[in-house]
């Protein structure tokens, strides 16, 4: 795979491509229905498949007040893309002179002279240009006029909703991991590195794994996740509290606490992935210390009987 982040293409322009045209956060399960038909277009046609997108989410680079948050992190986006066939991703800075640009000639500029497209693929709701103005109608004529093969792929429904980013992040936020992981094809994640807490969990019996979600991704409800932690290629059954820990701390920042229901544990600085698998329980503020030991005692327990439940359904 290889990304360009830059305005002028022209270095790679003698190469013919089928483009997908998004910005595919969290490359969901609409967004592989779009890189099936690049991936499989590029194939018949002996063409290169790449992806035309934006190094960041216009929502958050125009500061939108509704915008949640990104399902991935740009670098976990483009792997994904790669992963659904992407050789190539071209991914344009946000600035002003590209935001405001006239939606006949961004097509013309990086679609045709730049890109050397031959065939795009876009979804149903692809918007482009200045303002958003670029709408498939407006593409269907120009790519009529260019003599350029456009595949509009229909959106992807999920109990008469489309499936798209907004949803996804909105089940993230209600904490409805499963739901949301479905959407993705994959379970939601936080890749990072292990960093020192306070011990408390330490202390209390129950020594946790400790990282600090991505500031761009979408916040997780605050509560306690059925897990899986994985780190050198393997991966080990846990227990997540996503959250400001209240009962011990006034206004902290979040984290993410993994309990592992195994003996091995990474060092700090390593860099692991957090899968979240189901949402067992909000945050609470417990009156005690003991309280709080108590809880966990339960969650724990939880814990296994439904890791065990998950391990044995993989063999059904």
């Amino acid at each position: 795979m290889k990304i360009y982040q830059e305005l002028n293409f022209t270095a790679q322009a003698s190469t013919p491509r089928v483009l997908a045209l998004g910005f595919f956060d969290g490359v969901h399960r609409g967004h592989q229905q779009l890189l099936l038909h690049m991936a499989l277009q590029a194939e018949s046609q002996a063409l290169a498949p790449a992806v035309l997108t934006f190094s960041e989410a216009p929502a958050a680079a125009f500061r939108s007040p509704s915008f949640l948050g990104l399902i991935q992190t740009k670098e976990e986006r483009y792997h994904s893309l790669a992963e659904k066939g992407a050789e190539e991703i071209f991914a344009l800075p946000l600035t002003p002179d590209l935001v405001q640009m006239d939606p006949l000639d961004f097509l013309e500029k990086y679609v045709v002279r730049q890109l050397q497209a031959q065939a795009l693929v876009v979804g149903e709701d692809y918007s482009f240009g200045r303002g958003a103005q670029g709408k498939v109608p407006c593409l269907k004529v120009f790519c009529q006029d260019h003599g350029i093969q456009l595949t509009v792929v229909e959106d992807f429904l999920w109990r008469g909703k489309v499936v798209s980013s907004s949803l996804i992040r909105q089940l993230l936020q209600a904490g409805d991991v499963q739901q949301a992981s479905y959407l993705l094809g994959r379970p939601f994640c936080h890749h990072a590195q292990v960093v020192q807490g306070q011990k408390l969990g330490r202390r209390l019996g129950f020594p946790t794994l400790n990282v600090v979600p991505p500031a761009e991704q979408v916040p997780l409800a605050r509560g306690v996740y059925l897990s899986r932690v994985y780190w050198q290629g393997q991966g080990h059954r846990a227990v997540t509290s996503v959250g400001t820990r209240p009962t011990v701390e006034v206004e902290a920042p979040m984290l993410s606490e993994s309990f592992l229901l195994g003996e091995a544990y990474p060092q700090y600085g390593e860099d692991i992935r957090v899968d979240y698998l189901d949402f067992l329980r909000p945050e609470h503020k417990f009156a005690s210390l003991e309280d709080l030991q108590a809880q966990v005692q339960k969650d724990i327990a939880t814990a296994r009987k439904a890791h065990a439940s998950l391990d044995s359904n993989a063999f059904d």
